[in-house]
C-alpha cells in the first residue's frame, strides 16, 4: 500500500502596525511580495475579514503561489496611525449649536 503524504496547511499571523512601508509584505512561506494595492486577486485571495461593528479587525487570505494562509491583524492601530490630530480634535469635542 502506498504512504500517503498529508501536507498541513500552515496559518501564518502578520501584525501589520509592526511593518514598515505601505502594507506590502512577503509571504512567509514562498517569499512572494503581497501589497494591498492589487486587487486583481492574482497573487492572494481574501478568504475570510473579521470585523468587529465598523472595525476591520482581522483578514485571512491565501497565497495564490503556494496555498499559505495569512492571518493580517494591527488594522486598529494603522486606521489611528493614519488619523491626523485635527481628525482626532474634531472626534473627541462636542460641539452645540442653538438657533436664537
Amino acid at each position: 500500500m502506498k504512504s500517503k503524504r498529508i501536507q498541513l496547511e500552515q496559518t501564518y499571523t502578520i501584525d501589520l502596525s509592526k511593518i514598515d512601508g505601505e502594507g506590502d509584505f512577503l509571504c512567509p512561506r514562498c517569499g512572494t511580495e503581497i501589497s494591498p494595492d492589487d486587487e486583481t486577486e492574482n497573487v492572494y485571495s481574501v478568504l475570510e475579514p473579521k470585523v468587529n461593528g465598523s472595525d476591520l479587525e482581522e483578514v485571512l487570505i491565501c497565497c495564490n503561489r503556494c496555498g499559505s494562509q495569512i492571518n493580517l491583524t494591527g488594522f486598529s492601530s494603522e486606521r489611528e496611525l493614519s488619523r491626523t490630530d485635527e481628525e482626532r480634535a474634531l472626534t473627541n469635542r462636542l460641539c452645540y449649536i442653538t438657533h436664537v
